[in-house]
């Protein structure tokens, strides 16, 4: 199966400028991860990235960028998984089941000696070496995708730049050292000083995992110090949409209530109950602090219930829960996306609701009123009195 190039030379805008890249691309790897099941044009990709972004493109200005963040929401956006590489070895790992690779480059600064991209690159290097050295020796940002065919055992990388058509209507052959080299053109440029993987994203389609790739000689890629800064959020050059394209939107899972146990439990509580408890140890409250400031009968309610008990404790795990699932979704905190917000506040209000529920039960006396939160804590200095002995 041959990596299909997505060109972005149907969309160039007033004055030559070309800045949809990054959806090209994107429209690219879903095609490739879903084997072609799924097979979006350019236009397609550029119409995804404004339907999700409401990113505004003003004609014949370089204004549509893209940050890979916003390139994986695009790449969910027609269905398929991605996410930010974790290792160059994940990389490899996942294009050799299938995936497909999203590539930020520095274009062409650090590429391998005689590297095939694109006539269009080859046309304007030429130009640049010409017209504006220094234009040539910064590079520019820029998008690209890659994947390697199991069956043939060969990777594929392919430029954006390239026509889609005739001699380059697929991407070229490429090594996986040669790629890792393009990977890393971010650093080698002075652009960002994180290494190679962190400038690439996983694009998998659900339920695809290709046979595993029988072994291969391993391949020693340049070496690359280890830093401990954050992705680069460079914006790719990006997306021109010439005429919207209409683009299914995906099916949402359905959702069987993430607080199923929790509700049921709810279900079971005695309300009438409840509501008589709660006003007998209303009126016993305003009984014993006639007379006294809001603030006393605040003191006298956290003394004599378990309210301030179960307060703190849905707080805390709350947070901790919250905390976790946010470690979790993998990606940089400032990155994160509304829906990674959504599940981690999904997490953090599921345990909350069970300490609620904890409070409710009759049988739980941990969050007990009156004479039963006195005689846990009679219970509790008892039996430090008696470990002190």
């Amino acid at each position: 199966m041959k990596f299909r190039v997505k060109s972005q030379l149907d969309h160039i805008e007033k004055g030559g400028i070309l800045d949809d890249c990054g959806p090209s691309s994107v429209a690219a790897l879903v095609a490739w991860a879903s084997a072609y099941q799924v097979d979006p044009s350019a236009a397609d990709g550029i119409a995804m990235k404004k339907k999700i972004t409401g990113q505004k493109d003003i004609d014949g200005k370089s204004d549509n960028g893209s940050s890979l963040a916003q390139l994986i929401q695009v790449a969910r956006g027609f269905g398929a998984k991605a996410r930010w590489a974790k290792s160059w070895e994940d990389v490899v790992e996942s294009a050799k089941k299938g995936a497909g690779i999203g590539v930020h480059v520095q274009q062409p600064i650090g590429y391998p000696e005689g590297q095939e991209v694109s006539a269009w690159n080859e046309k304007w290097k030429k130009w640049w070496a010409k017209t504006d050295k220094a234009h040539l020796r910064a590079g520019y940002g820029h998008m690209t995708a890659a994947g390697f065919d199991v069956e043939e055992g060969t990777w594929y990388w392919a430029c954006p730049t390239r026509s889609g058509k005739g001699a380059e209507a697929f991407g070229v052959k490429i090594s996986e050292a040669n790629l890792r080299k393009i990977a890393d053109s971010k650093r080698v440029s002075g652009k960002t000083k994180t290494p190679d993987y962190r400038h690439t994203i996983i694009v998998e389609w659900p339920g695809r995992n290709v046979a595993p790739v029988p072994p291969t000689p391993v391949q020693v890629p340049t070496p690359v110090a280890p830093v401990k800064a954050r992705v680069s959020l460079d914006e790719v050059i990006d997306a021109k949409l010439d005429a919207p394209v209409k683009v299914a939107a995906p099916k949402k899972a359905k959702d069987d209530s993430k607080f199923k146990e929790e509700i049921d439990a709810l279900g079971r509580v005695h309300w009438g109950s409840k509501a008589d408890e709660a006003g007998k140890i209303l009126a016993r409250g305003l009984e014993e602090t006639r007379g006294k400031k809001m603030v006393e009968k605040i003191k006298w309610v956290f003394a004599n219930t378990g309210i301030d008990e179960a307060l703190l404790e849905a707080c805390r795990v709350g947070l901790s829960s919250g905390l976790a699932v946010m470690l979790a979704t993998g990606a940089p905190l400032l990155d994160m996306t509304t829906q990674d917000f959504r599940t981690v506040g999904s997490a953090a209000l599921a345990a909350a609701i069970q300490v609620v529920v904890r409070a409710l039960n009759p049988d739980d006396a941990k969050f007990g009123v009156g004479k039963a939160k006195a005689a846990r804590a009679a219970e509790k200095l008892a039996a430090l009195g008696t470990r002190a002995k």
